[in-house]
């Protein structure tokens, strides 16, 4: 099963894992978005938040969501992974910590953890995030891939506040 080793507690597949090729890939995957988020400043503390999920039930899913103010914007690092509970139905989203002042998208990426990573987006509707597959459709249990244990859903963007 994935370990949390790597810096900031971003999980990633280990040796055991179907992809234990790609160990040190994913752990230097890791370390660079920790480092990333270590990088941004101006910006206050990180805090962790619980979002409102729609068509989605977390289970014994593992979430990472923090938010953190920086001048007149916030950003946002949102990493779900399912677990064996976990389900996504047709059209999953989850609330951002605050109001995006209008509709917006967003680059994401998906984890299908018997493979490799998946581009996609993040379609913005003020106070709900729908992820969205790269050709812009929303994600369901079976698209991009069929989802399962292990697999992930990773977002960090910036967004204004008024």
């Amino acid at each position: 099963m994935p370990t949390t080793g790597a810096p900031g507690n971003i999980w990633y597949p280990d040796a055991t894992s179907p992809v234990a090729p790609l160990e040190n890939l994913f752990l230097q995957q890791a370390t660079s978005v920790n480092d990333a988020l270590s990088a941004l400043t101006p910006g206050s503390a990180w805090t962790n938040y619980t979002p409102i999920f729609s068509s989605l039930t977390l289970g014994n899913g593992t979430l990472i969501a923090k938010h953190r103010k920086n001048g007149a914007s916030r950003d946002l690092v949102f990493q779900l992974m399912l677990g064996s509970t976990s389900t996504i139905g047709s059209a999953p989203g989850f609330s951002p910590p605050t109001a995006i002042p209008y509709d917006t998208s967003y680059g994401a990426r998906f984890l299908n953890s018997g493979a490799a990573f998946v581009q996609g987006g993040a379609w913005v509707r003020t106070t709900i995030v729908y992820p969205l597959t790269s050709g812009g459709t929303q994600i369901t249990a079976t698209t991009p891939f069929t989802w399962g244990a292990g697999d992930q859903i990773l977002m960090a963007f910036t967004y204004p506040e008024d």
